[in-house]
């Protein structure tokens, strides 16, 4: 893909940029903009009860005006997901992979930061349990994978271990 965008809105931090709470962001305008990139999926059946899902978007952007990248986009996303269902029980299974690889963000005096990348597993169980409901139970980020303690730089906080029960309907 290649995008040409005007008048894009980035954020970035503005007051209290140092500190892990508290910061202050502002919004900005980008004249010209330029994103590219390349997204590629593979799905596979590899049995009857087992499916591989597999994604992958590289991304490069630049502010026009600067040269820079522009903040808060990571180069390399990554997710895969393995799906199992157990036929005899009626019980599907998945494991779910999330990567965010490296991005930058600018503060208002112009010095540049680079957000480490970082990885999330998740792991989810659902049955049937009548015709159309289902139960489920989810468990989100199981590594328990905190944000700010690999850089106060984030924006924003990744929650950490969650643990989810569900019962959903179709009518």
């Amino acid at each position: 893909f290649y995008n040409k965008v005007n008048d894009m809105i980035v954020s970035r931090c503005i007051t209290n940029c140092n500190i892990v709470f508290g910061k202050i962001y502002s919004y900005f305008n980008v004249d010209n903009a330029v994103t590219k990139g390349i997204e590629t999926e593979f799905n596979a059946n590899v049995t009857e009860q087992l499916t591989f899902n597999f994604n992958h978007t590289y991304l490069d952007t630049e502010n026009k005006a600067t040269g820079k990248a522009l903040p808060n986009r990571p180069k390399n996303t990554v997710n895969a997901k393995l799906s199992y269902e157990f036929s005899d029980w009626g019980v599907q299974s998945a494991v779910r992979f999330e990567h965010t690889g490296t991005q930058v963000i600018y503060a208002t005096s112009g010095a540049v930061s680079n957000l480490p990348s970082y990885n999330l597993w998740h792991f989810n169980l659902s049955k049937n349990i009548m015709e159309n409901v289902k139960l489920s139970l989810n468990v989100e980020n199981i590594g328990n994978v905190r944000l700010l303690e690999k850089s106060n730089d984030f924006g924003f906080s990744e929650r950490g271990r969650v643990f989810f029960v569900g019962i959903n309907t179709k009518f």
